[in-house]
Protein backbone atom coordinates (compact mmCIF):
# COMPACT_ATOMS: atom_id res chain seq x y z
CA UNK A 1 0.00 0.00 0.00
CA UNK A 2 1.41 3.50 -0.68
CA UNK A 3 2.61 5.62 1.81
CA UNK A 4 1.76 8.98 2.15
CA UNK A 5 4.18 12.19 3.26
CA UNK A 6 4.98 12.35 7.05
CA UNK A 7 3.93 15.64 8.12
CA UNK A 8 6.04 15.13 11.37
CA UNK A 9 9.19 15.65 9.04
CA UNK A 10 8.14 18.53 7.85
CA UNK A 11 7.36 20.33 11.59
CA UNK A 12 11.27 18.44 12.34
CA UNK A 13 12.64 20.57 9.30
CA UNK A 14 10.57 23.78 10.30
CA UNK A 15 11.59 23.01 13.83
CA UNK A 16 15.69 22.36 13.81
CA UNK A 17 16.71 26.26 12.91
CA UNK A 18 15.44 27.70 15.81
CA UNK A 19 16.00 24.95 17.87
CA UNK A 20 19.82 25.31 17.48
CA UNK A 21 19.32 28.88 17.89
CA UNK A 22 17.61 28.14 21.23
CA UNK A 23 20.26 25.22 22.32
CA UNK A 24 23.27 27.77 22.17
CA UNK A 25 22.19 29.29 25.50
CA UNK A 26 20.02 26.52 27.12
CA UNK A 27 20.66 23.04 28.55
CA UNK A 28 20.08 20.40 26.98
CA UNK A 29 19.37 16.30 27.67
CA UNK A 30 19.31 13.08 25.88
CA UNK A 31 16.99 11.08 27.45
CA UNK A 32 16.04 7.22 26.56
CA UNK A 33 12.92 5.00 27.67
CA UNK A 34 13.29 1.10 27.20
CA UNK A 35 9.62 -0.81 28.27
CA UNK A 36 8.65 -4.46 27.56
CA UNK A 37 5.47 -5.57 28.03
CA UNK A 38 4.25 -9.32 28.49
CA UNK A 39 0.21 -9.86 28.30
CA UNK A 40 -2.05 -12.78 28.24
CA UNK A 41 -5.14 -11.79 25.81
CA UNK A 42 -8.42 -14.59 25.50
CA UNK A 43 -9.93 -12.87 23.00
CA UNK A 44 -7.32 -10.49 20.91
CA UNK A 45 -8.99 -10.57 17.51
CA UNK A 46 -12.48 -9.55 19.25
CA UNK A 47 -14.55 -12.23 18.21
CA UNK A 48 -17.78 -13.40 18.68
CA UNK A 49 -19.65 -15.62 21.23
CA UNK A 50 -20.41 -17.37 17.62
CA UNK A 51 -17.19 -16.96 16.23
CA UNK A 52 -15.29 -18.56 19.04
CA UNK A 53 -18.00 -21.74 19.40
CA UNK A 54 -17.36 -21.82 15.18
CA UNK A 55 -13.97 -22.21 15.78
CA UNK A 56 -13.63 -24.40 18.48
CA UNK A 57 -15.86 -26.67 16.39
CA UNK A 58 -13.54 -26.30 13.55
CA UNK A 59 -16.45 -26.91 11.20
CA UNK A 60 -15.34 -23.87 8.75
CA UNK A 61 -11.61 -23.82 9.07
CA UNK A 62 -11.08 -21.40 6.13
CA UNK A 63 -12.77 -18.77 8.01
CA UNK A 64 -9.73 -18.00 10.60
CA UNK A 65 -6.22 -17.81 9.98
CA UNK A 66 -4.84 -18.26 13.55
CA UNK A 67 -3.69 -20.66 15.40
CA UNK A 68 -5.88 -20.14 19.00
CA UNK A 69 -8.24 -16.98 19.81
CA UNK A 70 -6.71 -15.90 22.77
CA UNK A 71 -2.26 -15.64 22.94
CA UNK A 72 0.40 -14.73 24.90
CA UNK A 73 2.21 -11.32 23.70
CA UNK A 74 5.55 -9.52 23.82
CA UNK A 75 5.38 -6.10 23.48
CA UNK A 76 8.89 -4.02 23.50
CA UNK A 77 8.92 -0.24 23.45
CA UNK A 78 11.94 2.70 23.17
CA UNK A 79 11.85 6.48 23.13
CA UNK A 80 14.65 8.72 22.57
CA UNK A 81 13.69 11.99 23.89
CA UNK A 82 15.60 15.45 22.85
CA UNK A 83 14.81 18.48 25.46
CA UNK A 84 16.26 21.86 25.89
CA UNK A 85 15.48 24.21 28.48
CA UNK A 86 15.55 27.88 28.62
CA UNK A 87 14.50 28.13 32.06
CA UNK A 88 11.06 30.16 33.53
CA UNK A 89 8.76 26.91 32.01
CA UNK A 90 10.12 27.60 28.36
CA UNK A 91 11.26 24.42 27.03
CA UNK A 92 11.13 22.74 24.06
CA UNK A 93 11.31 18.84 23.72
CA UNK A 94 11.27 16.34 20.28
CA UNK A 95 10.52 12.70 21.04
CA UNK A 96 10.79 9.25 18.59
CA UNK A 97 9.36 6.17 19.60
CA UNK A 98 8.96 2.62 18.19
CA UNK A 99 6.70 -0.59 19.99
CA UNK A 100 5.24 -3.38 18.44
CA UNK A 101 2.88 -6.73 19.65
CA UNK A 102 4.85 -9.94 19.28
CA UNK A 103 2.41 -13.20 19.27
CA UNK A 104 3.91 -16.17 20.92
CA UNK A 105 0.93 -18.83 18.53
CA UNK A 106 -0.18 -16.02 16.20
CA UNK A 107 2.85 -14.48 14.13
CA UNK A 108 0.80 -13.47 11.64
CA UNK A 109 -1.01 -10.52 14.04
CA UNK A 110 2.03 -9.42 14.95
CA UNK A 111 2.20 -4.93 14.15
CA UNK A 112 4.43 -2.52 14.33
CA UNK A 113 4.28 1.41 15.16
CA UNK A 114 6.40 4.32 14.96
CA UNK A 115 5.84 7.78 16.13
CA UNK A 116 7.24 11.63 16.49
CA UNK A 117 6.17 13.97 19.03
CA UNK A 118 7.19 18.18 19.31
CA UNK A 119 6.43 19.49 22.39
CA UNK A 120 6.68 23.29 23.34
CA UNK A 121 6.33 23.99 27.37
CA UNK A 122 5.38 27.26 27.92
CA UNK A 123 5.41 29.72 31.55
CA UNK A 124 2.47 28.97 33.80
CA UNK A 125 2.34 25.11 33.20
CA UNK A 126 0.96 25.69 29.17
CA UNK A 127 2.09 23.37 26.64
CA UNK A 128 1.51 22.54 22.78
CA UNK A 129 2.22 19.20 21.32
CA UNK A 130 2.38 18.11 17.62
CA UNK A 131 2.83 14.47 17.04
CA UNK A 132 2.50 11.98 14.17
CA UNK A 133 2.21 8.24 13.72
CA UNK A 134 2.59 5.36 11.82
CA UNK A 135 0.93 1.92 12.18
CA UNK A 136 1.99 -1.12 9.41
CA UNK A 137 -0.30 -4.22 8.36
CA UNK A 138 -2.31 -3.97 11.09
CA UNK A 139 -4.42 -7.52 11.32
CA UNK A 140 -8.44 -7.30 11.48
CA UNK A 141 -9.45 -10.97 10.68
CA UNK A 142 -10.49 -13.17 8.09
CA UNK A 143 -13.75 -11.17 6.43
CA UNK A 144 -16.10 -12.50 3.57
CA UNK A 145 -15.24 -10.80 0.11
CA UNK A 146 -18.55 -10.32 -1.30
CA UNK A 147 -16.37 -10.00 -4.51
CA UNK A 148 -15.26 -13.08 -5.12
CA UNK A 149 -18.04 -16.11 -6.36
CA UNK A 150 -20.25 -17.11 -4.19
CA UNK A 151 -19.19 -20.89 -5.18
CA UNK A 152 -16.04 -20.32 -3.53
CA UNK A 153 -17.87 -20.82 -0.35
CA UNK A 154 -15.05 -20.39 2.51
CA UNK A 155 -12.36 -19.46 0.43
CA UNK A 156 -14.10 -16.18 0.04
CA UNK A 157 -12.82 -15.51 3.53
CA UNK A 158 -9.96 -13.23 3.00
CA UNK A 159 -6.99 -11.67 5.17
CA UNK A 160 -8.02 -7.84 6.43
CA UNK A 161 -5.51 -5.35 7.33
CA UNK A 162 -4.90 -2.03 6.94
CA UNK A 163 -1.47 1.12 7.33
CA UNK A 164 -2.59 3.84 9.48
CA UNK A 165 -1.34 7.05 9.47
CA UNK A 166 -2.33 9.57 12.76
CA UNK A 167 -1.40 13.19 13.02
CA UNK A 168 -2.45 14.61 16.81
CA UNK A 169 -2.55 17.99 18.21
CA UNK A 170 -2.73 19.21 21.86
CA UNK A 171 -3.25 22.29 24.64
CA UNK A 172 -2.91 21.68 28.21
CA UNK A 173 -3.15 24.37 30.72
CA UNK A 174 -3.94 25.27 34.51
CA UNK A 175 -7.62 26.04 35.07
CA UNK A 176 -8.49 26.61 38.67
CA UNK A 177 -6.87 23.81 40.89
CA UNK A 178 -7.21 21.37 37.60
CA UNK A 179 -5.54 20.82 35.10
CA UNK A 180 -7.54 21.39 31.38
CA UNK A 181 -6.38 19.12 27.68
CA UNK A 182 -8.32 19.55 24.82
CA UNK A 183 -6.54 16.84 22.01
CA UNK A 184 -7.17 16.46 18.36
CA UNK A 185 -6.65 13.75 16.35
CA UNK A 186 -6.97 12.89 12.76
CA UNK A 187 -6.59 9.16 11.06
CA UNK A 188 -6.32 7.55 7.80
CA UNK A 189 -6.78 4.27 6.89
CA UNK A 190 -6.01 2.29 3.97
CA UNK A 191 -6.66 -1.44 3.37
CA UNK A 192 -6.33 -4.28 1.22
CA UNK A 193 -7.84 -3.96 -2.04
CA UNK A 194 -9.90 -6.97 -0.95
CA UNK A 195 -11.43 -4.68 1.52
CA UNK A 196 -10.99 -0.94 0.00
CA UNK A 197 -14.46 0.07 0.51
CA UNK A 198 -13.41 0.07 4.35
CA UNK A 199 -10.22 2.85 3.65
CA UNK A 200 -11.35 5.78 5.88
CA UNK A 201 -10.61 8.74 7.42
CA UNK A 202 -11.32 9.77 11.06
CA UNK A 203 -11.73 12.83 13.34
CA UNK A 204 -11.62 12.89 16.66
CA UNK A 205 -11.81 15.63 19.40
CA UNK A 206 -11.22 14.97 23.24
CA UNK A 207 -11.27 17.22 26.26
CA UNK A 208 -9.75 16.02 29.83
CA UNK A 209 -10.02 17.62 32.97
CA UNK A 210 -7.51 16.55 35.73
CA UNK A 211 -7.27 17.11 39.34
CA UNK A 212 -3.64 16.71 40.78
CA UNK A 213 -2.92 17.79 43.97
CA UNK A 214 -4.95 14.72 45.84
CA UNK A 215 -3.88 13.51 49.02
CA UNK A 216 -1.48 10.72 48.49
CA UNK A 217 0.34 12.15 45.51
CA UNK A 218 -3.66 11.56 43.71
CA UNK A 219 -4.77 12.40 40.60
CA UNK A 220 -8.51 12.15 39.02
CA UNK A 221 -8.93 12.28 34.94
CA UNK A 222 -11.98 12.93 33.96
CA UNK A 223 -12.39 12.59 29.73
CA UNK A 224 -15.14 13.44 27.22
CA UNK A 225 -14.92 13.29 23.18
CA UNK A 226 -16.50 12.76 20.25
CA UNK A 227 -15.43 10.57 16.97
CA UNK A 228 -16.82 10.50 13.40
CA UNK A 229 -14.91 7.86 10.84
CA UNK A 230 -16.14 8.14 7.34
CA UNK A 231 -15.43 5.06 4.79
CA UNK A 232 -15.44 5.19 1.18
CA UNK A 233 -17.89 2.55 1.15
CA UNK A 234 -17.10 1.57 -2.21
CA UNK A 235 -14.41 -0.87 -3.72
CA UNK A 236 -14.66 0.84 -7.66
CA UNK A 237 -16.12 -1.96 -9.25
CA UNK A 238 -18.88 -1.35 -11.81
CA UNK A 239 -21.57 -2.39 -9.22
CA UNK A 240 -22.87 0.67 -7.01
CA UNK A 241 -24.04 0.30 -3.53
CA UNK A 242 -23.58 -3.30 -2.96
CA UNK A 243 -20.04 -2.75 -0.63
CA UNK A 244 -20.38 -2.57 3.45
CA UNK A 245 -20.39 0.62 4.56
CA UNK A 246 -18.33 1.19 7.96
CA UNK A 247 -19.02 4.56 8.66
CA UNK A 248 -19.65 5.85 12.35
CA UNK A 249 -20.12 8.52 14.94
CA UNK A 250 -20.29 8.16 18.57
CA UNK A 251 -19.58 9.81 21.92
CA UNK A 252 -16.29 8.69 23.98
CA UNK A 253 -16.04 9.24 27.74
CA UNK A 254 -13.70 8.05 30.76
CA UNK A 255 -13.01 8.60 34.01
CA UNK A 256 -9.36 7.54 35.65
CA UNK A 257 -7.62 7.84 39.13
CA UNK A 258 -4.33 6.59 40.57
CA UNK A 259 -2.10 7.27 43.77
CA UNK A 260 0.66 6.64 45.61
CA UNK A 261 0.14 3.44 48.33
CA UNK A 262 3.42 4.20 50.12
CA UNK A 263 7.00 5.26 49.96
CA UNK A 264 10.14 3.92 51.42
CA UNK A 265 13.55 5.40 50.51
CA UNK A 266 13.68 5.07 46.60
CA UNK A 267 10.73 2.31 46.48
CA UNK A 268 7.60 3.42 46.16
CA UNK A 269 3.73 1.58 45.61
CA UNK A 270 0.41 3.14 43.86
CA UNK A 271 -2.43 2.03 42.38
CA UNK A 272 -4.63 2.80 39.66
CA UNK A 273 -7.86 2.45 37.97
CA UNK A 274 -10.07 3.38 35.16
CA UNK A 275 -13.40 3.03 33.12
CA UNK A 276 -14.08 4.09 30.10
CA UNK A 277 -17.43 4.34 27.70
CA UNK A 278 -17.37 4.72 23.79
CA UNK A 279 -20.64 4.32 21.79
CA UNK A 280 -20.79 3.89 17.93
CA UNK A 281 -24.30 4.75 15.96
CA UNK A 282 -23.38 3.06 12.25
CA UNK A 283 -24.31 5.58 9.39
CA UNK A 284 -24.31 2.91 6.45
CA UNK A 285 -27.44 3.81 4.24
CA UNK A 286 -27.53 0.69 2.60
CA UNK A 287 -30.59 -1.78 2.39
CA UNK A 288 -30.18 -4.65 5.44
CA UNK A 289 -29.94 -6.61 2.59
CA UNK A 290 -27.18 -5.58 1.00
CA UNK A 291 -25.35 -4.38 4.75
CA UNK A 292 -26.70 -6.54 7.37
CA UNK A 293 -23.86 -6.14 9.77
CA UNK A 294 -23.85 -2.05 9.83
CA UNK A 295 -27.11 -0.61 8.64
CA UNK A 296 -29.36 0.36 11.50
CA UNK A 297 -26.53 -0.88 13.95
CA UNK A 298 -25.07 0.59 17.21
CA UNK A 299 -22.40 -0.54 20.05
CA UNK A 300 -21.78 0.69 23.05
CA UNK A 301 -18.17 -0.53 23.95
CA UNK A 302 -17.59 -0.92 28.42
CA UNK A 303 -14.01 -1.03 29.89
CA UNK A 304 -12.46 -1.42 33.13
CA UNK A 305 -8.90 -1.46 33.67
CA UNK A 306 -6.85 -1.59 37.00
CA UNK A 307 -3.68 -1.77 37.90
CA UNK A 308 -0.63 -2.11 40.85
CA UNK A 309 2.13 -0.24 40.50
CA UNK A 310 6.23 -0.25 41.61
CA UNK A 311 8.92 2.18 41.77
CA UNK A 312 12.31 1.72 42.54
CA UNK A 313 14.91 4.42 41.03
CA UNK A 314 14.85 4.77 37.37
CA UNK A 315 12.96 1.46 37.09
CA UNK A 316 8.90 0.68 37.32
CA UNK A 317 6.83 -1.81 36.75
CA UNK A 318 2.94 -2.02 36.56
CA UNK A 319 0.94 -5.64 36.86
CA UNK A 320 -2.68 -4.81 35.70
CA UNK A 321 -5.88 -5.97 34.05
CA UNK A 322 -8.45 -4.87 31.56
CA UNK A 323 -12.17 -6.10 30.74
CA UNK A 324 -13.88 -5.03 28.00
CA UNK A 325 -17.57 -5.60 26.97
CA UNK A 326 -18.83 -4.66 23.38
CA UNK A 327 -22.78 -5.16 22.93
CA UNK A 328 -23.68 -4.71 19.50
CA UNK A 329 -27.17 -3.77 18.45
CA UNK A 330 -28.12 -4.67 15.10
CA UNK A 331 -30.34 -3.63 12.13
CA UNK A 332 -32.99 -6.45 11.53
CA UNK A 333 -31.46 -7.60 8.20
CA UNK A 334 -28.55 -10.03 10.63
CA UNK A 335 -29.85 -12.94 10.91
CA UNK A 336 -28.96 -14.62 15.14
CA UNK A 337 -26.39 -16.95 13.86
CA UNK A 338 -24.47 -14.36 12.12
CA UNK A 339 -21.44 -12.55 13.48
CA UNK A 340 -23.17 -9.77 16.14
CA UNK A 341 -20.31 -7.97 16.53
CA UNK A 342 -20.77 -7.97 20.16
CA UNK A 343 -17.49 -9.53 22.35
CA UNK A 344 -15.83 -10.00 25.82
CA UNK A 345 -12.14 -9.81 26.40
CA UNK A 346 -10.08 -10.23 29.09
CA UNK A 347 -6.10 -9.18 29.42
CA UNK A 348 -4.02 -9.33 31.70
CA UNK A 349 -0.26 -7.92 31.95
CA UNK A 350 3.09 -7.03 33.50
CA UNK A 351 4.72 -3.78 32.32
CA UNK A 352 8.36 -3.04 32.90
CA UNK A 353 10.30 0.04 32.23
CA UNK A 354 13.48 2.14 32.56
CA UNK A 355 13.86 5.54 32.08
CA UNK A 356 16.91 8.42 32.35
CA UNK A 357 18.85 10.74 30.57
CA UNK A 358 21.81 9.32 28.51
CA UNK A 359 23.40 12.96 27.82
CA UNK A 360 23.29 15.98 29.32
CA UNK A 361 24.88 19.71 28.47
CA UNK A 362 25.77 22.60 30.74
CA UNK A 363 24.30 25.62 30.41
CA UNK A 364 26.18 27.77 27.83
CA UNK A 365 25.33 31.46 29.65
Amino acid sequence: MPRRPSLSLALLVLALPSLATVARASAQNLSLALGVGSVYNDNFLEYSDNQLQTFKDGTHPLRFAVQSTDDGIFSPGVSLTWELDQGGGRRHALRAHGDGDFHAHNPGADRRAWSGRWTESFAGGRRLALGYGRLDHYYVRQLRDEDLAAGLGDARWQRAEFDQDAWTGSWHQPVGKANLGLAYRYETRAYLPAFRERTSTANQGEMTLAWSELPRRGEVELSGGYRQLVADATDGDAIAGDDDDVSYHGILAGVTGRMELSRKGSLRWGADVGVNLATRAYDSDRPPAVDPFHAGRNDVLAGLEAGLRAGWGRWDARAWFRIENNSADLGTGASPTSDSGSYHENQFGLDLSWSGAIWKSKTSR
